[in-house]
């Protein structure tokens, strides 16, 4: 019942083109998010094992633990987003054709995705924490930018 009454939310709502558009929000108990715009036409289904999540170049599966709520409600602008809100250890920041990562372990993981979940570069930040990644390294299009719980979606025309 409660599938169905999901679905039918999902479709019921309806995208618009302003600033603000109607979208899905998946809180995950890790703290992150992901946006999606009606636009993208997402697509939730349960197979009993695990929560998979499709729309447009986005495919991503999630146990029933790892979802804190999902619910429709405004998302910014047309595009689908991942973004992390919990309070950790350091930051990411867009500024100047780069992606500069501060505030973290040594030598910790850094991973970056397509929107389609496909890992398209690897990293690691140096010995005091950071790292700095030049946009022009990354693959046209959508992409997510991974440390820890954190991400960062970045768009590269």
């Amino acid at each position: 019942m409660k599938k169905g009454f999901l679905l039918f939310m999902l479709f019921s709502a309806m995208t618009t083109l302003a600033e603000k558009v109607s979208g899905v929000i998946v809180e995950l108990s890790s703290g992150g998010t992901l946006e999606i715009a009606m636009a993208y036409n997402p697509k939730i289904f349960f197979d009993g094992k695990v929560i998979k999540l499709t729309a447009t170049d986005v495919n991503v599966e999630y146990t029933p633990s790892e979802i804190k709520k999902v619910r429709i409600a405004e998302v910014d602008g047309i595009g689908t987003g991942i973004n992390a809100s919990e309070n950790l250890s350091g930051s990411i920041q867009v500024e100047e054709g780069f992606v500069r990562l501060t505030g973290f372990a040594a030598n910790e993981a850094v991973e970056v995705f397509s929107i389609s979940g496909v890992m398209t570069a690897a990293f690691r930040t140096s010995a005091n924490g950071s790292c700095t990644i030049d946009l022009r390294s990354l693959p046209s299009g959508v992409s997510i930018v991974k440390v820890q719980k954190q991400s960062i979606k970045i768009t590269r025309l």
